[in-house]
């Protein structure tokens, strides 16, 4: 049929079509998930991580503690402390 040897009459067209369609968005859904995988692999190269991290570090350990106290605050829901008698 795709090399032409046979004729599509109505009947295979229409079942033909609907095969077509989804093959088609098969096609651009691997398209779009392999420019995913690649700008994933670009934002996430080692020497990206690594610089983020180094300035992460520098401001976490930076001798003014409020950005320190903002990170807490946004990772940790509640610190509770318990008085254990000595």
């Amino acid at each position: 049929m795709e090399k032409g040897l046979i004729q599509m009459d109505g009947t295979l067209a229409k079942r033909s079509h609907p095969l077509q369609a989804g093959r088609q968005a098969l096609l651009l859904m691997i398209v779009g998930l392999e420019r995913e995988r690649q700008l994933s692999r670009q934002l996430l190269a080692p020497g990206k991580v690594h610089a983020s991290c180094t300035a992460l570090r520098v401001q976490l350990l930076n001798p003014r503690p409020d950005l320190g106290k903002r990170y807490l605050h946004l990772l940790v829901e509640e610190i509770r402390v318990e008085r254990t008698p000595s």
